[in-house]
């Protein structure tokens, strides 16, 4: 395996090897984040100007290959049509995937990531080996949390309701749970707006033992203005009649897009 050199800028991870840059974002994510890999393959002279399609090898180091690990890739395409990455210039290719849904394998499973990019065939050129680390699912138990635990306006964010840690009554015995939520943001002249888009209602889904779920995705889900950036998103938990709530939780985002 070739020496890497490792970058961090912004929050990206950029490795660098003869030839060839690969750019994860975000730069730490954890097996179930939904990441971006973008890999510039200029100064790679199998590479550049490539012919065919551009695919991802993948493997959990020492658990099992991904299954659309297939070569050539067009010799099975219901199989390596996952792996395949949009080409956004000439010599720069772009994938999106969440870890443990492309290697259908546990978060537990996956501690590092191995990833080449490559032509439809071996001999149309490859990239060198990026063994990249995993951040492992830790949280501590409340009432509230978040998943990821720092997001963008543009994530798929899961709201959590812990109901051991609520108040004893309607809240701690609810057996449906809502969660109203809402966004705050800026305008073009920095001034601050307040609850973009209206509130939005959502069910909770039980998932056992008192935790309660559910997803959303800020800027998709409110109607925002062309001139209104979202910074921070806020959130209450509420029983099915709306007599008991939790507190307001509010959560500013990473970054702003």
């Amino acid at each position: 395996m070739k020496k890497l050199t490792i970058l961090f800028i912004a929050l990206c991870f950029t490795a660098v090897a003869y030839g060839q840059t690969l750019t994860i974002e975000p730069a730490k994510f954890t097996a179930i984040d939904e990441i971006t890999i973008t890999v510039d393959v200029s100064g790679n002279a199998q590479l550049e100007g490539l012919s065919t399609d551009a695919y991802l090898w993948c493997w959990i180091p020492g658990v099992k290959d991904a299954t659309s690990n297939v070569n050539p890739a067009s010799s099975n395409p219901d199989a390596s049509g996952q792996a395949r990455f949009e080409r956004v210039s000439d010599n720069v290719f772009q994938l999106t995937m969440i870890p443990t849904s492309f290697l259908a394998a546990d978060p537990g499973q996956i501690q590092q990531i191995g990833m080449i990019l490559k032509g439809d065939d071996w001999s149309n050129g490859q990239t060198t080996d990026f063994v990249l680390d995993v951040d492992p699912l830790t949280f501590i138990p409340r009432i509230n949390r978040t998943f990821p635990a720092d997001f963008t306006n543009e994530d798929v964010v899961l709201l959590y309701f812990d109901q051991s840690f609520a108040p004893a009554g309607l809240l701690q015995d609810a057996s449906t749970v809502m969660v109203r939520v809402s966004v705050n943001g800026v305008d073009g002249s920095g001034g601050a707006v307040s609850n973009v888009g209206g509130e939005l209602m959502l069910q909770m889904t039980d998932t056992g033992s008192g935790i309660f779920r559910a997803a959303v995705i800020p800027n998709s889900s409110f109607t925002v203005p062309n001139d209104v950036t979202l910074t921070e998103i806020s959130y209450t938990f509420v029983d099915a009649t709306g007599q008991a709530t939790s507190d307001t939780y509010t959560k500013s985002f990473t970054s702003t897009q």
